[in-house]
């Protein structure tokens, strides 16, 4: 470990939230004095960053680092520019299973699948809460055969209804997972809180004070490392 970083490190952060997507996206550019940062990151290793509005930063996530790469200098600067990228941390719990799905023998609906898989494949991280809809599609013996979660929870959610309407697996910046309808942003049952956009929602700051913020909770210069 190398510490906490200074937030003149940072020149740029930026967070991506998008209801196509289930985990938080995100970008972080900072310069390394010395040259010395670079061989200490490591994929998987956890960020957990804070958010919010003047001086009250009281939304957490958990990221994890994803890829990063030096960007080049067009000059010969002593100092090194890192570029790292970041997705919601349990992108990397997410392991490859086969089970089937059903209780007592029932078939289960998307909703009830949903949550059994978070439930038991979160278990070892506790960063996230759970905030899940039930659906009123019919349930259907569902299998996952040796695919990673991830990939078998996107597949299933197009059968996932409410109210008729399509339903969203996505993660927010107070570090909750939520499965919602389209029929609660358009008849604006969810908070504004919690609501990214259909489509895009990006959150970038270059202010001081959000750099100052979020860098007290950074940890992905620890030595802790996951692989996926």
């Amino acid at each position: 470990s190398i510490g906490v970083l200074n937030p003149v490190s940072i020149d740029n952060i930026k967070l991506v939230l998008d209801l196509r997507n289930m985990y938080v996206l995100g970008k972080v550019i900072i310069r390394d004095m010395g040259a010395t940062m670079f061989n200490h990151i490591k994929i998987g290793a956890t960020v957990d960053v804070r958010t919010g509005e003047g001086d009250t930063f009281d939304k957490k996530t958990r990221m994890a680092v994803l890829a990063f790469k030096k960007i080049p200098s067009p000059t010969k600067e002593l100092t090194d520019r890192i570029e790292i990228d970041l997705v919601s941390s349990w992108y990397f719990i997410s392991s490859t299973k086969t089970r089937a799905f059903m209780q007592s023998g029932t078939p289960m609906n998307v909703g009830n699948i949903v949550k059994d898989i978070l439930d038991r494949d979160l278990d070892a991280d506790r960063a996230f809460q759970l905030d899940i809809n039930d659906t009123e599609d019919v349930g259907h013996y569902r299998y996952q055969l040796n695919v990673k979660s991830q990939d078998f929870l996107y597949d299933i959610l197009k059968y996932g209804t409410i109210q008729n309407l399509p339903v969203f697996l996505y993660t927010d910046l107070s570090g909750t997972i939520r499965l919602k309808g389209l029929y609660d942003f358009i008849h604006g049952t969810l908070t504004t809180e919690f609501l990214p956009m259909i489509g895009e929602a990006t959150y970038t700051d270059d202010s001081s004070q959000l750099k100052k913020e979020v860098i007290t909770s950074y940890s992905f210069l620890s030595d802790v490392s996951r692989s996926s």
